[in-house]
């Protein structure tokens, strides 16, 4: 089941986040993602200099073109279009793809109940995520807080995975580090004529980060940043550190900016091989095959040499998939912040800036192997009544339920609830 919401029910959802309701018209954080990608694919294999596929394989072509093609925000937005709703053209010129509660900061954490909360095994079929949740407050906000469904900035405890031991100010707190990206994928069109506002796609997308530092600093991420303590009224010891007492409560205390890195994977497959749109794939189907590239008889791209051979170069064997895309981008994402607060009369602050990934990737883009290079943004910006008010416990999806969750994990990384997978390098190696 995906996720549709109108902008009206998206604007509405605000009022059940304790952080939002005092405000008339809030704001919340959204981050516009845009690519700028180039594929270098192949164009033609040939026995003619000047004519494109001439000929018979038998011949030994002797002559091969490439040829660049753009990969934009647009381009992924035809391809969801095209896999939902039948339409490359479906989401209006306005569309984007936005992260919605995001935390793009390797310094923020989660609470013990929001790292359990997943819905109880599925009994529908094909299942969707309308179970019971594990925590006790149902809302699962992602609001920067101490509440018992949040996350919360946290610095640095000198561990890697195991709480800070007893005897200690930060005793029992966890290690930053293993959380980030976080938040959800949606497609915003306010210019749709369909009466779709607003599209849950996260589950066309795959995320990790590569923990390999295992040093005695930070975990998964690099960082120049400063934080600084302020009073605060929100209860708990005050004053600048470290001449004073550290507060108590110092998430409502903290201020900084910085700049974080680390090393991110992130793929797109809008095909059945995406097994949130496979429908032979009883746990995670979500009811929208994806685009196949159908030979007949069961074979499709990912077999090729299933199919009768033809001598002849150009083949006539299938037909053209413009809009299936697969690809997996690799490279660093640099996240430049500040905390500010969202809303003047909110208790807590958040992260806000912008994520820079210039990355290098491969992909089998409209039948042809690509080669990728170039760039994506997140750029956060603090929106009226934005999307980020969307309460996510109905739907979440990012998790990959096959990963290595263990339950009796001394950390919680790789949560349910997680949107990236992390890929833990231990001290033997990688």
């Amino acid at each position: 089941m995906k996720t549709t919401i109108a902008i009206a029910a998206a604007l509405a959802a605000g009022a059940s986040t304790q952080m939002f309701a005092a405000n008339p018209v809030s704001y919340a954080k959204e981050g516009t993602i845009t690519f700028a990608l180039t594929a270098h694919g192949q164009s033609s294999v040939s026995t003619s200099a000047t004519v494109q596929d001439a000929g018979n394989w038998s011949q030994g072509p002797k002559f091969y073109k490439t040829v660049d093609t753009k990969v934009t925000q647009a381009t992924i937005l035809q391809c969801i279009g095209e896999t939902l709703y039948g339409s490359p053209t479906f989401f209006s010129s306005k569309a984007k793809l936005v992260l919605v509660q995001g935390e793009l900061s390797g310094f923020f954490n989660i609470s013990p109940d929001l790292a359990a909360a997943f819905p109880n095994s599925p009994t529908n079929t094909p299942p969707d995520w309308d179970g019971t949740w594990t925590v006790t407050d149902p809302n699962a906000s992602t609001v920067i807080a101490n509440g018992p469904n949040s996350t919360y900035v946290r610095l640095a405890t000198g561990r890697h995975f195991e709480p800070v031991p007893t005897n200690y100010a930060t005793a029992g707190e966890f290690p930053p580090g293993h959380f980030e990206p976080w938040g959800q994928i949606f497609v915003k069109d306010v210019g749709n004529t369909h009466g779709v506002g607003a599209v849950d796609v996260t589950y066309f997308f795959k995320l990790s980060v590569h923990e390999c530092y295992d040093c005695f600093y930070l975990n998964s991420f690099v960082s120049d940043a400063s934080f600084a303590f302020k009073s605060s009224t929100t209860g708990g010891k005050v004053g600048p550190a470290p001449c004073c007492s550290t507060p108590t409560d110092t998430t409502s205390s903290l201020t900084g900016n910085g700049t974080d890195s680390y090393y991110l994977s992130l793929s797109f497959d809008d095909s059945q091989q995406n097994p949130y749109l496979n429908p032979n794939d009883e746990n995670l189907y979500l009811g929208t095959p994806g685009i196949i590239a159908d030979f007949g008889g069961g074979i499709d791209g990912t077999t090729p040499d299933d199919l009768p051979y033809v001598d002849s170069i150009i083949s006539n064997l299938g037909q053209p998939a413009p809009y299936l895309a697969r690809f997996t981008l690799n490279g660093i994402c640099t996240y430049k912040w500040t905390l500010k607060k969202l809303n003047a009369s909110d208790d807590y602050p958040d992260f806000i800036g912008t994520a820079n990934y210039t990355a290098n990737g491969y992909g089998f883009i409209a039948l042809v192997c690509q080669l990728m290079t170039g760039t994506a943004t997140i750029a956060e910006a603090n929106v009226a009544n934005g999307l980020s008010d969307v309460l996510w416990y109905d739907d979440w999806y990012g998790y990959d339920e096959g990963l290595d969750y263990p339950n009796t994990s001394p950390t919680p990384y790789n949560v349910p609830a997680s949107l990236t997978h992390h890929d833990y390098t231990g001290a033997n190696g990688w």
